[in-house]
């Protein structure tokens, strides 16, 4: 059985004690460069770090280096890590520090930065799935029934979700909202959007990124199999 690799001790770099809580909420940043986005490592618990790519925006290719990082480190088989959570542009190391500390975990990540490929160099496996959907359907409407009934009956998003799809996107019809709707090919993201399981989903084409708000306050009851979009995402609450 292979065993797990250990990075040797001279390669880890200076100024952060095992067992010393950070003043600051970021660790360590490497600038941004021709090849690389800008890299941001922040502390997230005791026993967890983040990794952060470029600036907060909806950037394909910054959910391409978090995946290049995720299976990187995989495939390294690092002693002390218990396990790594992808996100859109962001990547989860949950550590175990009596085994790895985190001087040396960032060393391994800084490491990582250099071995990256680019982008233009990464593939993954994919497979395409058709989705079918109903449009306006009674369970909709209930649970919008309900959120008025029960939450927030003067919400911008009532009485129809769409007539407000429609209006804060400038189109000229909830027609057009179906259309780009079911026009759209969704490239899912990752898993986990809501609750566990749940795939988070952007339209590949920003032609058909359609831009809402979440409920505010959040529903109390959203029927099973129902999909939906906050901010630029796509969800399906099964």
């Amino acid at each position: 059985m292979p065993k797990a690799a250990v990075l040797p001790e001279s390669d880890e770099p200076k100024g952060i004690p095992s067992g010393v809580v950070p003043e600051t909420a970021v660790l360590r940043e490497r600038p941004e460069t021709d090849e690389r986005p800008r890299v941001v490592y922040r502390p997230s618990g005791d026993s967890h770090l983040l990794v952060e790519y470029g600036p907060l925006v909806l950037d394909l290719e910054l959910r391409f280096r978090v995946h290049a990082l995720w299976e990187w480190l995989g495939a390294q088989r690092i002693a002390g890590v218990v396990d790594l959570t992808p996100g859109i542009r962001s990547l989860q190391v949950h550590y175990d520090p009596g085994t790895l500390p985190l001087s040396r975990l960032l060393a391994i990540l800084e490491r990582a930065e250099g071995e990256l490929p680019p982008p233009t160099e990464l593939s993954v496996t994919t497979r395409t799935v058709r989705l079918p959907l109903s449009f306006d359907d009674p369970a909709t409407r209930l649970a919008i029934e309900r959120y008025m009934h029960g939450v927030r009956r003067d919400a911008p998003w009532t009485p129809s979700n769409l007539e407000f799809i429609r209006r804060i996107n400038g189109l000229e019809s909830i027609e057009d909202v179906r259309r780009i709707v079911f026009e759209a090919s969704y490239l899912v993201l990752g898993l986990g959007d809501v609750y566990l399981g749940a795939p988070v989903a952007t339209p590949l084409d920003p032609r058909h990124r359609l831009v809402t708000t979440k409920y505010n306050p959040a529903r109390t009851w959203t029927p099973e199999n129902a999909v939906g979009i906050g901010g630029a995402y796509l969800c399906i609450y099964g």
